[in-house]
């Protein structure tokens, strides 16, 4: 401090002062202190080596604290775990195998080491204990393992990514959150709200659907498949069963695989409903048929005229007759509903 004010000057704090302000004087401060501090650590590590605390390799002090194999595992365990992802997970969702909305989600765990050579291979020990506790397989020593260049630190990063919505946890929450908003006098206004965007198409739902509301979804698909005449009786000449189904064509465009809907209508969405790829494929045909062969307005009264059919022919007397059945005013309310959005002249 002194040598700033300069050789020949007066020694006085009133020039110093005036010399120097305060973030000189800081860093002159923190300078000397660091260097005391420095020379006092050598000092105690030359007469005691346990006590060294510069230059200290952080595996060999790991090495020292945690110097039993429990010890160790307890540590590095400690360690995965608070280099967990932010997000929550829901393991049910996970465990679940839904056609379409498979289990994607990757996990991988990057462990950043500074090297260290000493007789006993500890920081080999390090990683091979690391790599066993970590779950599923998520660290590989050969791809998720690099060196750190500074010798005090150790840096773990844990990632997940390409994995369906359903699998965080507060996802569930939102999902009821929203659905209480589609009840009451504001429901309307609350579907207005929350939909800034409409799309052609119904988005696939997040979260597996239920045995009841895959049929609801499916009768319109089923109805038009029946309507479209898609769906035909066969027999099995073996057992002289006989089923609804409907073909689909080969490579060379013979109409060979069968696909058995049971005896009825009904039958084919309960049927549907339990098989996501049949159901997905039955989907597609009639939508494609629907684009490609139903533009023409005659070809859409006759649809119309064959729903009116399948309604009152097929699935009112599997419904005893009563046109209050609910099981019947649903598939009319579905068929009412197809001519009102998918055959109605543009």
């Amino acid at each position: 401090m002194v040598s700033l004010l300069g050789e020949d000057a007066p020694r006085s704090f009133s020039l110093l002062y005036e010399k120097a302000d305060i973030n000189v004087l800081e860093d002159i401060f923190d300078k000397e202190c660091g260097k005391n501090a420095s020379a006092m650590m050598d000092d105690l590590a030359k007469g005691d080596a346990s006590q060294k605390m510069r230059n200290v390799n952080i595996l060999e002090k790991i090495k020292k604290e945690y110097n039993s194999d429990e010890a160790l595992e307890e540590f590095i365990g400690n360690l995965v775990k608070s280099a967990q992802c932010y997000l929550q997970f829901n393991d049910e969702e996970i465990a679940k195998v839904i056609p379409g909305n498979e289990n994607k989600m990757m996990r991988m765990i990057q462990l950043c080491l500074p090297e260290y050579n000493d007789p006993s291979n500890f920081r080999d020990k390090f990683i091979r204990k690391f790599a066993e506790m970590c779950p599923g397989g998520s660290f590989n020593p050969g791809d998720c393992l690099a060196t750190n260049y500074k010798p005090n630190q150790i840096v773990v990063v844990a990632a997940a990514s390409g994995f369906p919505l359903r699998f965080v946890a507060n996802v569930a929450v939102l999902k009821n959150k929203y659905e209480e908003k589609q009840i009451g006098q504001r429901a309307a206004h609350n579907k207005m709200v929350l939909h800034t965007e409409s799309f052609r198409e119904e988005l696939p739902s997040l979260f597996e659907k239920s045995k009841n509301e895959k049929e609801k979804a499916l009768r319109p698909t089923v109805l038009l498949a029946y309507a479209m005449g898609i769906v035909t009786d066969k027999t099995e000449q073996a057992t002289g069963k006989s089923f609804k189904a409907i073909g689909f064509a080969d490579i060379f465009g013979n109409i060979s695989n069968w696909m058995d809907l049971g005896k009825n209508i009904l039958q084919s969405v309960e049927t549907l409903a339990t098989k996501d790829a049949d159901a997905q494929k039955v989907t597609n045909l009639v939508n494609e048929k629907l684009r490609s062969e139903y533009m023409h307005i005659d070809k859409k009264d006759s649809l119309k005229k064959e729903l009116g059919r399948i309604v009152n022919c097929e699935v009112l007397p599997l419904c005893g007759n009563d046109d209050l059945n609910p099981v019947y005013k649903d598939y009319l309310n579905d068929a009412l509903k197809i001519v009102e959005t998918k055959l109605t002249v543009q």
